[in-house]
């Protein structure tokens, strides 16, 4: 995931005069989470491959208020920033990266997919098998599945 969005930072370098951070969103429902399977274009990071949804931070902009942008940009849907999980914060090149998680409110059918070629819940043993996934995804889903779902499994009285 973190190579993911260092490539979308080499794309948007030149267009962006800030130093470089970005934010990604894992979209949470029941024990599974929505990626993206990216555009098959060459212009853009890992085309063709599976990845969570989220971009770069624009200047003036918190890491919250992208995930909530790009999550508007890219689904149509509106993220409540009280709902927001910071999930981790990591610093590779001198730039910024924030992850958080969000439940998915919507159901897939009522989603608008504005970016990539679709969209599509999967749960962690699904993450682990698909072969077309964004550089660092099946890494930082074993590490972090946990704290993603955390707060879900005591809201269900796991905990």
């Amino acid at each position: 995931m973190i190579k993911y969005i260092q490539t979308i930072f080499i794309i948007y370098k030149t267009k962006i005069n800030i130093k470089m951070a970005g934010a990604g969103v894992m979209l949470k429902r029941e024990g599974k989470i929505l990626l993206q399977l990216r555009d098959n274009k060459e212009n853009i990071a890992n085309p063709n491959c599976w990845g969570i949804f989220g971009g770069s931070v624009m200047e003036d902009e918190t890491p919250e208020q992208t995930a909530i942008r790009e999550i508007k940009e890219e689904l149509g849907i509106i993220l409540s920033k009280e709902k927001l999980s910071l999930i981790l914060v990591r610093e590779v090149n001198n730039a910024k990266i924030t992850f958080f998680g969000h439940p998915l409110e919507h159901e897939i059918s009522e989603i608008i997919l504005n970016e990539g070629q679709e969209m599509e819940l999967f749960s962690k043993e699904e993450i682990l098998e698909l072969k077309n996934t964004a550089p660092g995804l099946k890494k930082d889903i074993e590490e972090y599945w946990s704290e993603l779902f955390h707060e879900e499994e005591k809201s269900s009285g796991f905990f």
